[in-house]
């Protein structure tokens, strides 16, 4: 009898812990869509998995590409939370559609432009540099989608070089890719990228960095978008890519803490 009421007992245990379970599983999980410029997404995806740890029931699913491409598809299918840029134009483009509160918009971060080479080649001192035919292509990101190719664009017009090397330019479509052209040492001779996105790579050199004067601030803008359908959690997940832990992990990834 005792042996009968004994296992009831656990029996029982059981059951409720399994309903237990199946209640927890069975909460809805709010998920929060976040269009990520290419520049940024290894470092936030690293915080949205810490953000994921800290919030059980929340999913961060997350879409990176060149800024302007991103907010082709913002304004297209409109199934967006946040957008994470490295371009205010790009930015701007979406307030002046209305698709976001120009108050929403948070600036605390920025970068910087730097000259990049193959490993084991030597090193620029100038951007005038870039005219010896030695370097016969040179990438960066495309202007027109890419913010870091439009501040590369903007630097070498500026130094007064755009008009004799513009025949080698190879444009990229994402900054990472561009990266990619100069690592691989056959596509690229030499490029210009986003400081934060050499860091981790030993196949490239940047010892070469370019004058902030010669082109538009490097901030990245982030914003909600009004077509939200869970702003509340989005909201929280900017907030904590400001917190003092991811500002920290920002720096340490070679961006700029509220330039």
């Amino acid at each position: 009898m005792k042996k009968s009421l004994a296992w009831l007992v656990s029996f029982l245990c059981v059951v409720l812990v399994g309903c237990g379970a199946t209640a927890n599983s069975s909460q809805p999980q709010k998920t929060i869509t976040v269009a990520c410029d290419s520049s940024l997404e290894s470092i936030v995806r690293h915080l949205a998995w810490t953000y994921e740890s800290n919030h059980p029931g929340v999913k961060v699913q997350l879409t990176s590409g060149a800024s302007g491409e991103l907010v082709k598809q913002i304004e297209q299918t409109g199934s967006f939370d946040l957008f994470l840029t490295a371009g205010e134009n790009e930015m701007q483009q979406l307030v002046g559609k209305n698709l976001v509160e120009p108050s929403a918009v948070k600036r605390f971060l920025g970068n910087q432009l730097v000259v990049i080479v193959p490993q084991g080649n030597l090193l620029l001192k100038n951007l005038d540099q870039l005219k010896d035919p030695k370097y016969k292509k040179i990438t960066i990101g495309d202007p027109a989608t890419v913010p870091a190719g439009l501040y590369a664009k903007q630097s070498l017009e500026k130094a007064g070089v755009w008009k004799d090397i513009e025949s080698k330019i190879l444009y990229a479509s994402t900054d990472k890719n561009a990266l990619a052209y100069v690592a691989e040492g056959r596509a690229a001779d030499v490029g210009l990228v986003f400081k934060s996105d050499v860091v981790d790579d030993d196949n490239v050199y940047s010892g070469l960095q370019v004058d902030p004067r010669l082109h538009d601030p490097i901030r990245y803008p982030m914003a909600v978008l009004k077509s939200s359908k869970t702003p509340d959690v989005a909201n929280d997940f900017l907030k904590s890519l400001q917190s003092p832990d991811a500002l920290s992990r920002f720096q340490m990834a070679a961006f700029d803490v509220n330039p």
